[in-house]
């Protein structure tokens, strides 16, 4: 037990997907309007990321690496991969319809994040078992989430002053407060590998 909340908080805290490994910027900027948008969006990708990890890594371990066929990765992951992000969508749409509309059909963006390709290939060079790599998958979602959540209130603050110049209003301002939050969650991090060391 506590091996995995170890693996779920270092995917949250330390190595988080989008702030400490770059994936997944797109939709953060994107999609991130307000927080409760952002919760939506990220906990729909997260579903994709635990998806996505329960098709790769059985593939992986019995199909791929007995035989030496790790070269093979790439070509069947992203398919699945897609197929998980949009089996995910699909299922919001049918079961959720509201919830969908909601979304303004981000699908395409939530099917082709690389945040959810990233942790399938994370997840198989960390050497995690099949139930860790799930656990690793949930806690990348739920670090996914939490930086969607922050970086909506930092958009809304962007957006809402009027001291920023007009040539760098916009994705420029954005990405510079993105990377501004990456550094403060490489600071907790430092913080998170003391703690536990």
């Amino acid at each position: 037990m506590k091996e995995i909340i170890i693996i779920m908080m270092t995917m949250v805290l330390v190595d988080n997907i989008v702030l400490a490994k770059a994936l997944g910027a797109c939709p953060l900027i994107k999609l991130s309007a307000t927080a409760g948008r952002s919760a939506l969006v990220g906990l729909t990708v997260t579903f994709a990321m635990i998806v996505a990890t329960l098709l790769t890594w059985p593939i992986d371990s019995y199909l791929l690496s007995p035989f030496d066929l790790e070269y093979f990765r790439i070509f069947l992951f992203i398919p699945l991969i897609f197929l998980a992000g949009y089996m995910v969508t699909a299922v919001l749409k049918k079961a959720a319809p509201s919830y969908w509309e909601s979304m303004a059909c981000t699908g395409h963006l939530i099917s082709a994040n690389c945040a959810v390709a990233g942790i399938a290939f994370i997840n198989i060079d960390q050497g995690f078992t099949y139930f860790e790599a799930v656990y690793s998958a949930i806690g990348a979602g739920l670090g996914f989430t939490g930086a969607m959540v922050i970086f909506a209130g930092m958009k809304c603050k962007i957006d809402n002053s009027n001291n920023i110049p007009k040539a760098f209003r916009g994705i420029p301002a954005y990405i510079m407060a993105l990377a501004i939050l990456s550094m403060v969650f490489m600071g907790i991090s430092q913080a998170a590998v003391a703690l536990i060391s």
